[in-house]
């Protein structure tokens, strides 16, 4: 059950995230870096190494980017775009890191 903040707004939902009272569900991109029995497989993402499904991905290899949402796979991605995307992130988090285009 999700708890409440001061505000009495629900503070989280099992792995989503509440934002002002708004549930955002996220799905990143990975690479695949080892395959395993059983569909499965191991990915990296920011240094983190993390096993995943793949039952839904057909024909996954090594070095692909699959996009990753609660432990599956839900598709291959294109490298570029992949690399683009978590550009974008790395972006994001350095800016919220250090203050930079955020209001105050």
């Amino acid at each position: 059950m999700a708890g409440l903040d001061r505000k009495g707004r629900r503070a989280g939902i099992g792995r989503h995230t509440v934002i002002r009272s708004k549930i955002m569900c996220l799905a990143v991109p990975v690479r695949v870096e080892r395959l395993l029995d059983n569909e499965m497989a191991v990915v990296g993402i920011g240094g983190l190494r993390k096993e995943i499904s793949l039952a839904l991905v057909d024909g996954v290899r090594e070095g692909d980017y699959v996009i990753l949402h609660v432990g599956y796979a839900l598709t291959r991605l294109d490298p570029e775009e992949a690399e683009r995307t978590l550009a974008l992130f790395a972006e994001l988090a350095a800016r919220l890191d250090g203050g930079e285009g955020t209001e105050r």
